[in-house]
């Protein structure tokens, strides 16, 4: 498909658990790689890594809500940063 191009305030948190599907998942035969596509589709629609984008494979990370809450700080950091550039507040 093809790729537009993100808003320059978007921030984008992608994050998987390499233990939250299967392999014989329902919705994904490979869900880590589908997760690296779309992490490579958004950079290519403008948003870079370490800055607006954070796309993460977390070792250990399962499908519950225990895995989840370690997740929220580095999620609420990431999109909601204590210092905004200049120009986007």
């Amino acid at each position: 498909g093809e790729c537009t191009v993100a808003p320059a305030d978007e921030r984008r948190y992608e994050r998987l658990g390499d233990r939250e599907a299967s392999p014989a998942s329902r919705y994904s035969q490979d869900p880590l790689g589908e997760l690296e596509s779309l992490g490579r589709r958004l950079e290519e629609a403008g948003m870079e890594r370490g800055g607006n984008l954070a796309v993460q494979v977390v070792e250990g990370g399962q499908h519950r809500m225990k895995s989840w809450q370690k997740q929220i700080e580095p999620l609420l950091e990431h999109l909601f940063p204590a210092s905004q550039p200049s120009g986007t507040e």
